[in-house]
């Protein structure tokens, strides 16, 4: 039997790193909707409506994109004037890729963000990619897609609590993981009720002067999203 083997240049597209996270829409912490959304408006991990505002679906399949565009803010680590393209699996229609507001392959430049969009009414597509690269950058699956997400995002359901004992101050700092940028944080409820809670790069710092022997925080979202 004649084994063939493809050699895959990264240079040239092959095994090219994916800039994007959520490249299926199958992430989605916050539980955020789709159907009809306003400009900027978040449906899904990574995912949300472009400026003209987006009808859209997250079909076991992929995206079904009805009208309007969705994009992803990628932050942007490149020198500038690198090649970049877009590439994704089409199912049906003709959605096409902007990148930075030009087409699916552009150079990139010295903005904080690539605008990485898709356009197209009445078109489903899924595996999206966004690459450093030559040529048509090859979409991989990643063994575990949540985990670049919570560099934007990171929902904690329930109660995140700390036994500190029975002191005159206490200082809690959770370390979360390396955010995009510092998140902002929300929370259903704390105790003690004078507490002040504060975010980091990292994560976020609970101080309080309180004689307390807990402390904790409920229903944490820290939102690091452009």
């Amino acid at each position: 039997m004649t084994v063939t083997y493809q050699v895959l240049n990264v240079a040239n597209g092959g095994g090219s790193e994916n800039l994007l996270i959520n490249p299926r829409g199958k992430i989605n912490q916050a539980n955020e909707s789709d159907g009809v959304l306003s400009a900027g408006q978040y449906f899904c991990d990574g995912w949300k409506a472009g400026a003209a505002g987006a009808e859209v679906y997250r079909d076991a399949d992929g995206f079904r994109l009805i009208s309007g565009s969705i994009l992803q803010l990628v932050p942007n680590n490149l020198d500038a004037g690198r090649p970049i393209k877009g590439n994704l699996d089409v199912i049906s229609g003709t959605p096409v890729v902007r990148i930075n507001g030009g087409t699916g392959s552009e150079s990139s430049n010295a903005q904080t963000y690539i605008t990485f969009e898709v356009v197209g009414n009445n078109s489903k597509f899924t595996r999206l990619i966004l690459a450093e690269s030559e040529d048509l950058p090859i979409y991989q699956q990643s063994s575990d897609e949540l985990m670049p997400c919570k560099q934007f995002l990171w929902v904690y359901g329930g109660r995140l609590h700390r036994y500190i004992g029975v002191v005159a101050q206490c200082f809690w700092d959770e370390i979360v993981c390396d955010f995009h940028k510092v998140p902002a944080i929300t929370y259903s409820a704390k105790s003690p009720d004078t507490a002040t809670v504060v975010t980091w790069a990292k994560g976020f710092h609970i101080n309080t002067n309180a004689n307390t022997a807990a402390v904790w925080l409920d229903n944490i979202t820290l939102d690091a999203r452009p």
